[in-house]
């Protein structure tokens, strides 16, 4: 009977430790799966981080692309143009002018252009395009979107020819439609009305070839008689980027 007892004590005690040992197993295994279970998530929620923030930098660069190609400065709006313009060189068919600017988009003085004064919140007032010693000085006034509503122009140089007071109207995209303008070439009274058509747009959106049709109609002021006149030219630009 004491040998029974013994036989089942030791097989109680063996069913036991091997109960024990398969119990720390399962739970050794089930840490082991916590483990890389946690592992596993730590990698994807780092990987769709690293995904976001990939994002946020792309993001970011688009954003700062699309601000430099839209860019519009007070400088950049008296020429009708923006984003990173370096230079731009304008042949209306008679006359070729020039314009130069830093890369934070301010008019230099060089080229044909001179600013020769500037109003109390920094926009050009008054600007002369000249070459050997002739040329025009134009005044500005602004409407509320900072584009010129109003441009004069005062001939300058070995013979002053006079003055014509005008002003512009856009269309949706920021463009010239018109200038209307009055005033006294010489000894004559005239009243102007340009109207644009665009053919050309650059990859900024600023044009590069333009139809002008100018119309004027002259009075004497000797003889009080009157001519109309109509021409059309073709205008062109060069513009130049700066390239970062």
């Amino acid at each position: 009977m004491k040998k029974l007892l013994y036989v089942f004590a030791t097989a109680a005690l063996t069913m036991t430790m091997s109960c024990g040992n398969t119990e720390k197993a399962n739970q050794s295994e089930k840490s082991t799966e916590d483990s890389l279970r946690a592992d596993s998530v730590k990698k994807v929620e780092m990987a769709i981080e690293a995904q976001r923030q990939d994002s946020i930098r792309q993001d970011s660069i688009r954003q700062d692309s699309i601000a430099r190609r839209t860019r519009v400065t007070p400088d950049l709006a008296i020429f009708n143009l923006h984003g990173p313009v370096k230079s731009v060189t304008h042949n209306n068919g008679f006359y070729v002018g020039k314009a130069l600017f830093s890369e934070d988009g301010k008019l230099l003085n060089e080229g044909n252009c001179k600013v020769i004064r500037r109003d109390e919140i920094g926009r050009i007032a008054e600007l002369e395009i000249s070459e050997n010693g002739w040329g025009s000085v134009f005044t500005f006034i602004y409407d509320k979107d900072g584009r010129p509503k109003s441009m004069s122009g005062q001939s300058i140089g070995y013979a002053t020819v006079g003055s014509i007071d005008g002003t512009l109207v856009y269309d949706e995209r920021g463009f010239e439609v018109s200038y209307n303008a009055e005033g006294q070439i010489r000894w004559y009274l005239t009243k102007r009305t340009i109207n644009y058509k665009y053919k050309n747009v650059d990859k900024y959106g600023n044009w590069t070839s333009r139809s002008a049709i100018d119309r004027e109609i002259s009075t004497d002021t000797g003889t009080n008689e009157k001519s109309e006149n109509t021409e059309t030219t073709t205008e062109s630009r060069t513009i130049t980027y700066y390239s970062k």
